[in-house]
């Protein structure tokens, strides 16, 4: 169990007015936490960097662990969707199912792409 005493989304809240008692979160599904970016949230805080809507977990961190994913775990059951029906002749497959690191290089250097064309 970890608790987090003035934290931004106790800010955000509202809740770290002056008189008023100290709210602590309870983390208690881990799993669940890092799906939403916290980590990157502590990350965050840490560095007293506010973002109170909570953009950079949410779109930079969970946005950029979704397009690598697809390089680690795709099973090469789906093809590129065509009118038609789905074109199996060129299948994708991530690095744990026998693919190699071809995708997930490419999913990287996207990744990348969108972050530095953002910064820019």
């Amino acid at each position: 169990m970890v608790r987090w005493y003035g934290s931004i989304r106790q800010h955000a809240l509202g809740a770290r007015r002056s008189g008023h008692r100290r709210v602590s979160f309870n983390r208690s599904s881990s799993a669940s936490w890092r799906h939403r970016g916290g980590l990157a949230t502590d990350a965050l805080e840490y560095l007293r960097i506010d973002d109170p809507i909570g953009a950079v977990p949410v779109h930079l961190v969970c946005g950029t662990w979704g397009t690598l994913s697809l390089g680690l775990f795709a099973t090469g059951e789906f093809g590129l969707p065509t009118p038609m029906g789905a074109d199996t002749s060129a299948v994708v497959k991530g690095l744990f199912y026998g693919g190699g690191t071809t995708q997930l290089a490419m999913q990287a250097l996207g990744s990348f792409s969108v972050v530095a064309a953002t910064l820019v």
